[in-house]
């Protein structure tokens, strides 16, 4: 008996470590495609390139993903559930200027894991609607997040909060252009410069008591 529910369950593992190689497989190409796009840009990388950095056929490439722009929004989803999590469901506790200050240097981090898309973000978004219906639902719901939190930090209205933090978006994921058209290499230490930037903009506007 024990001998026959072993040849039944055998298939079921086999798919299983199928699955497991596949997604390895596809977590690979993810990661060799953004080392490309990061050196050299999103529209230079062609899919063969990423295929001969990975050390498999163009075929074994497009059984995981069905083109780049595929291999994109794979990578793009991953950055949204960070970002999320980071403003809409952070793993701290820390309150106030403190917890502002965690958030953007866990930005920092992830703009520059993925410079590429900050740096052309526009033109990329234009050519993947996906990518652009995403993006905006993300800029509404971390600003509306960040907004909530300035309030009791500020003491202004909804309206002035959300602008602020509409203020802060446009400083945060405009910091990879900024720092390229000044010359400096985008680094995960050169990236930290847009802690004290964001700072710079809300602490004039905090209430003395808070």
């Amino acid at each position: 008996m024990a001998e026959g529910s072993g040849r039944r369950m055998a298939p079921s593992r086999g798919r299983s470590v199928l699955r497991a190689k596949s997604a390895l497989t596809r977590d690979r190409i993810a990661d060799v495609a953004l080392t490309l796009f990061n050196a050299q840009g999103y529209t230079a990388v062609t899919t063969n390139r990423i295929a001969d950095d990975c050390g498999i056929s163009p075929g074994n490439l497009y059984y995981h993903f069905r083109n780049r722009e595929d291999i994109l929004w794979y990578l793009f989803e991953g950055v949204e559930k960070r970002i999320h999590r980071l403003f809409l469901d952070p793993a701290f506790t820390e309150t106030g200027v403190d917890r502002l200050r965690l958030q953007i240097m866990g930005a920092a981090e992830i703009l520059a894991e993925f410079r590429f898309f900050f740096h052309d973000h526009i033109a990329i978004m234009r050519r993947d609607p996906r990518v652009e219906a995403s993006y905006r639902g993300l800029q509404r719901d971390v600003t509306r997040a960040v907004a909530r939190d300035l309030q009791p930090l500020t003491g202004e209205d909804g309206e002035q909060s959300f602008r602020l933090a509409s203020s802060l978006w446009i400083v945060a994921t405009g910091w990879v252009s900024f720092l390229e058209v000044q010359g400096t290499a985008v680094d995960p230490v050169s990236i930290l410069s847009l802690v004290d930037a964001v700072l710079d903009l809300v602490r004039p506007r905090i209430r003395p008591a808070a």
